[in-house]
C-alpha cells in the first residue's frame, strides 16, 4: 500500500468515525441514495424468468420490486435493495438478467451481497452461480450510465473471496460516475470473473489486486479506457494464464507506471495490447531475472524506462513512526509476504508497521455499533462473535458476554459470562444480546480473558489456511453454535472469533453445540499476573521497553 492510499484510506476512515454513528456497510444491503429526486429502476431483460426481488424506501417496510417500474424519490431518500437469487446467468449465447438505472445522480454503496442472500449478506462471502452481477448497472439502452456515483464516505462492499466465472463481468463498464473502486479480496480468481469490471469509468486508483495465482481471462479489459488512471496496482502473479491480462490497460491514455513481477508470460494471449494507447512515457518495473518481455502494446511500451523490482520497495515506510488513530479504530499490525514460488519476499504494508508508535486521537467518538443475527425463537436472541486488536470495548446493557472453551474431548463449547462485560483488546468474545445491534464502548481495560479458547482476527478478510478444523459461530440446521467453516472452504470475515480443532481428531464435527442447554455456566473474570512486556517476535524484554508496540499479559500494549 502507497503513502498516498494509506493517507487517503485513514481520511477516509477517520470521516466516516467522526460522523454520529458508523454505518457498517458490510451489514447494509445495496442501497441507492438520491441526490435529487428522480426514480430508480430495476428493469429486467427480455426472456429472464428470474425470483423476483424486494425493496424498502427508507424506514418502510420491504415490499415486492415490480420490474420495470419506477420508484419515485425525492432528495436524499434511501432505496435499498435484497433477494435470493443471483442477478444474471447464461441461456445458451444469451445471457439475461436484472440491472439498476436512477433517472437522475444517486449515491450507490453497501453490500452487493445482499441480493443474492438477503439474511445472511452481511457474512457471506461466498459466490456460486456464474455471471452472478453480470453488467448490473448497464442501462437499458446501453447508453454510458452517468447517475451512479461513489458516495462520498460510504464504500460499495463486494466481500466476495470465492468467486465463480464472469461474476463480476462488466459490473461498473461504462459508469462514468464510479471514482473510486472496492476492495477486492479475493486471492482464488475464476474465468473471466473480472473482465470489463471498471473500463469506461472514471476511478483514479486501482484497488490492489493480490492474488498470485491468475485464472483465464481474469483482468481481461477490466481497466480499458480508465483515461483518470495512472498507477497500475502490483501484478504480483508469477505465471500468467490464458488472456489474463489481454486490454487490461488499453486505452488508459495517462497511465505511466506498471509493476509486473511475472517470470512466465508464456501463456496464449495473456498480455495482448495490455498496454495499448497509454502514456507515451512511464516506468516499467519487472522481476530482476524476467528477460522474455518484448517491447510493444503486448509488452513494455516504447519509450518507457525499465527498472528491476527491489526488495527495498517492499517497505513502505520507515522502520519507525507514529500512526494516528481514531478511539475506535482498529488496524492489523503488521505486514505480509507473497510467495513468488522460487523466492518468498516479505514486507508488503498490511496495517500499523511493527516498530510504530500509536496515537489515538483522544476528540473522536467512543461507541461503535455491530449487527447481530436471531436464532429465530419466538422471542429471539441475537448472537454474533466480537474480535478487536487493538481496541477494549465494553458492551451494552442488553447484551451478555461470554469467553468459549472447548470440553476435554472437544466435542462441545463451554460459555462463561463475563460479568463486567468489559473485553481487552486482543480477546475474542461470543455476543447474545436482546436486540440486533449492539452498542460497543471505548475501554482502556487491559489484560487477558480466562477459560478462552477463541481466537480472532483483525484483518480485513482472514484466509483460512491451518491444517487444524475452524470453527465459526453461526445459525445452522442444529441451531445457533460453532460450526466448521474449514470444509465450506469459507474464509474468516474480520473482527469475528472462531475456534479451531487439531486436525484428525476425531472429535472434529460438523458442529459443536453448547455444553448445556442455556450454553451459560459459572460467571468468571480472570487477568493474566505475568506483567512482563515481550516483542511481537515472543522475546521477553529485560527492564523497562523503548517506545514501540509489545505484549504485556496477553495482549499488545504501546509504550511511548
Amino acid at each position: 500500500m502507497s503513502m498516498k492510499r494509506l493517507f487517503l484510506s485513514l481520511i477516509a476512515f477517520l470521516s466516516i468515525v467522526l460522523g454520529v454513528k458508523a454505518q457498517d456497510m458490510k451489514a447494509t444491503p445495496l442501497s441507492f441514495e438520491a441526490v435529487e429526486a428522480g426514480t430508480v429502476k430495476v428493469y429486467l431483460d427480455e426472456g429472464s424468468t428470474l425470483q423476483p426481488i424486494q425493496y424498502k424506501l427508507n424506514s418502510d417496510d420491504w415490499t415486492e420490486a415490480a420490474w420495470d417500474t419506477d420508484i419515485s424519490v425525492a432528495a436524499g431518500d434511501v432505496v435499498s435493495f435484497r433477494g435470493n437469487n443471483g442477478t444474471c446467468y447464461k441461456e445458451e449465447d444469451n445471457w439475461t438478467g436484472f440491472h439498476f438505472e436512477c433517472s437522475n445522480n444517486c449515491y450507490v454503496y453497501g453490500n452487493i451481497m445482499s441480493l443474492i442472500d438477503q439474511d445472511n449478506f452481511a457474512t457471506n462471502t461466498t459466490l456460486t452461480k456464474t455471471y452472478t452481477f453480470f453488467h448490473l448497472f448497464q442501462r437499458a439502452d446501453f447508453e454510458p450510465n452517468t447517475t451512479i456515483l461513489n458516495h462520498p464516505t460510504k464504500d460499495i462492499v463486494l466481500p466476495a473471496t470465492t468467486l465463480t466465472d464472469n461474476c463480476y463481468d462488466g459490473l461498473f463498464n461504462n459508469c462514468k460516475g464510479i471514482t473510486r473502486a472496492p476492495v477486492l479480496p479475493a486471492t482464488n480468481l475464476a474465468d473471466w470473473c473480472y473482465c470489463m469490471m471498471f473500463a469506461d469509468t472514471s476511478i483514479t486508483e486501482a484497488p490492489e489486486l493480490p492474488a498470485t495465482t491468475l485464472a483465464d481471462a481474469c483482468y481481461s479489459d477490466m481497466f480499458m479506457n480508465c483515461k483518470q488512471l495512472q498507477t497500475a496496482p502490483l501484478l504480483p502473479a508469477p505465471v500468467l494464464a490464458m488472456g489474463c491480462y489481454s486490454n487490461m490497460f488499453s486505452g488508459c491514455t495517462n497511465l505511466n507506471a506498471v509493476t509486473c513481477l511475472a517470470t512466465d508470460i508464456s501463456a496464449d494471449y495473456c498480455t495482448v495490447s495490455w498496454l495499448d494507447g497509454v502514456a507515451a512515457s512511464g516506468t516499467f518495473t519487472k522481476a530482476p531475472d524476467m528477460t522474455a518481455w518484448t517491447t510493444g502494446v503486448d509488452g513494455i511500451p516504447e519509450g518507457w524506462t525499465v527498472e528491476d523490482y527491489s526488495a527495498e520497495q517492499l517497505n513502505c515506510v520507515a522502520p519507525t513512526g507514529t500512526f494516528v488513530k481514531a478511539k475506535m479504530g482498529d488496524y492489523h499490525v503488521g505486514n505480509y509476504s507473497v510467495d513468488y514460488g522460487d523466492v518468498v519476499q516479505d514486507g508488503y504494508c498490511d496495517g500499523i508497521p511493527e516498530g510504530w508508535t500509536v496515537q489515538i486521537l483522544e476528540d473522536t467518538p467512543t461507541t461503535v455499533t455491530i449487527s447481530a443475527n436471531s436464532d429465530g425463537e419466538a422471542t429471539p436472541a441475537y448472537w454474533t462473535s466480537f474480535y478487536r486488536e487493538m481496541v477494549s470495548c465494553t458492551a451494552d446493557e442488553n447484551t451478555t458476554v461470554y469467553t468459549a472453551k472447548l470440553n476435554d474431548d472437544k466435542s462441545k463449547v463451554i460459555l462463561h459470562e463475563v460479568a463486567d462485560k468489559v473485553i481487552p483488546a486482543g480477546n475474542a468474545v461470543v455476543l447474545k444480546s436482546t436486540q440486533p445491534e449492539i452498542t460497543m464502548t471505548y475501554s482502556d481495560a487491559e489484560g487477558s480473558l480466562a477459560d478462552n479458547d477463541l481466537k480472532g482476527t483483525a484483518e480485513y478478510y482472514y484466509s483460512i489456511s491451518t491444517d487444524d478444523s475452524v470453527y465459526m459461530l453461526t445459525k445452522g440446521n442444529h441451531g445457533v453454535g460453532f460450526y466448521n467453516w474449514t470444509s465450506t472452504g469459507y474464509t474468516i470475515p474480520d473482527h469475528r472469533a472462531f475456534l479451531t480443532v487439531e486436525s484428525g481428531s476425531a472429535s472434529a464435527p460438523e458442529f459443536l453445540s453448547f455444553d448445556n442447554t442455556t450454553g451459560i455456566n459459572a460467571v468468571e473474570t480472570h487477568t493474566a499476573t505475568d506483567g512482563a512486556y515481550y516483542d511481537l517476535s515472543g522475546r521477553r524484554i529485560s527492564g523497562k521497553p523503548q517506545h514501540g508496540i509489545y505484549i504485556k499479559d496477553g495482549r499488545k500494549v504501546v509504550v511511548r
